[in-house]
């Protein structure tokens, strides 16, 4: 006996310095792959499971079954794109402003499900209309344009004022300028698309006509049951035929025109100054309850002191608000525009006030200025 080995497989470790290092072990480590096994069973069972988790709001339990579902189909065209539309789903109701990362987990899902089943127009309406506010406007383009030429879509409303704000955002005026006519067939009234219409015609490619039209139905048309145009809107309106009529040489339009604009104008100041006269009396009232907390100690009136200074800063937002807009609304060039017409007309002292209203706007000073010395030296010389 004492001859006989004992055999080393009966023997766990010959030494101790033969243990495998656990960092080795770790690297030789191999993932284990996602499919399991074929079996429609579990994988139903796994997404109705999914499904379930899914109407009662725990997303992450949904989640996991929807993924365990996977796991147990082979993936397969137009079967399976129930599935990865479900977590699309999913994902996208766990999207919110402290969790954004889901909504890439939500554009991947929704990406597959379209590569699995490219028939379902529905996956791509809902697909292009997510990239929409993504940078991948080329790709949200293809997707609504596929969505648009199939049987009985071509009528749907928000796809095409989408698909045209696109295709502004990508500099294809032209293409933009097709898709607002294609929803005026169907909504010829509907103001705030003829406004986009005719700004793009005029700003972008040059058609005046096709702008003027459509001013003019914002200015003076029905509506359709529109909501009311605003009053920036209609000042632009007016300024962009005066723009127009002025090139034309149509003086006495622009000049019409003109006027109507700074009419909206002068609305706008009235509004600013009124807003600013109530953030004084705000301002005033509001010392007066400091002063009362201060020295009379009467901390009843506590709430009603940040009350008010609620409400001073709501009127402050709208002021700057207002005053923005009204910035936005050029008033410097139409009252510039509107005395070079009086020049032309020789209506010389109509042509200084509107100068000096240039003043008002700081457009244009020095130029502003050295016309009205002129044409004060014309009245004065009699010519």
């Amino acid at each position: 006996m004492r001859d006989k080995k004992i055999p080393k497989g009966l023997v766990s470790l010959e030494k101790v310095d033969d243990r495998e290092d656990p960092l080795t072990t770790y690297k030789k480590r191999k993932a284990k792959s996602f499919f399991i096994e074929s079996n429609p069973r579990i994988s139903q069972l796994h997404y109705y499971c999914g499904l379930n988790f899914y109407k009662q709001k725990r997303y992450r339990k949904a989640i996991s079954h929807l993924t365990q579902a996977l796991r147990f189909t082979k993936i397969k065209m137009k079967r399976d794109d129930k599935i990865f539309y479900m977590i699309a789903r999913v994902f996208k109701s766990m999207v919110s402003p402290e969790t954004m990362e889901y909504e890439k987990a939500y554009l991947d899902a929704l990406e597959q499900a379209v590569s699995l089943n490219s028939d379902d127009l529905a996956y791509s309406r809902e697909f292009g209309l997510a990239l929409s506010t993504t940078r991948k406007k080329t790709k949200a383009v293809f997707h609504l344009e596929k969505y648009l030429h199939g049987d009985g879509n071509s009528q749907d409303t928000k796809i095409l004022l989408v698909l045209a704000g696109l295709y502004e955002s990508l500099g294809k005026y032209l293409q933009a300028l097709r898709v607002y006519q294609n929803f005026l067939v169907l909504k010829p009234d509907n103001r705030r698309v003829l406004f986009a219409l005719g700004n793009l015609a005029y700003s972008r490619t040059g058609n005046f006509p096709l702008a003027k039209s459509c001013f003019n139905k914002v200015l003076f048309g029905k509506g359709g049951g529109d909501e009311k145009v605003s009053l920036d809107v209609k000042a632009k309106c007016n300024e962009f035929l005066g723009d127009m009529n002025f090139s034309d040489q149509r003086y006495d339009a622009a000049e019409r025109n003109y006027l109507s604009a700074i009419a909206l104008l002068n609305k706008k100041y009235e509004m600013i100054l009124k807003i600013e006269g109530t953030i004084e009396d705000k301002n005033r009232e509001i010392d007066r309850l400091k002063s009362e907390l201060i020295y009379d100690s009467k901390f009843n009136k506590f709430r009603e002191y940040e009350a008010l200074k609620d409400d001073r800063g709501r009127l402050e937002t709208e002021f700057f608000t207002l005053k923005n807009e009204y910035k936005r609304l050029h008033g410097g060039k139409i009252h510039w525009n509107l005395a070079e017409i009086y020049i032309k007309k020789e209506q010389y002292r109509r042509a200084i006030f509107f100068f000096r209203e240039c003043l008002r706007f700081n457009y244009k000073s020095n130029l502003a200025r050295s016309a009205i010395t002129k044409l004060k030296l014309k009245i004065k010389r009699g010519y």
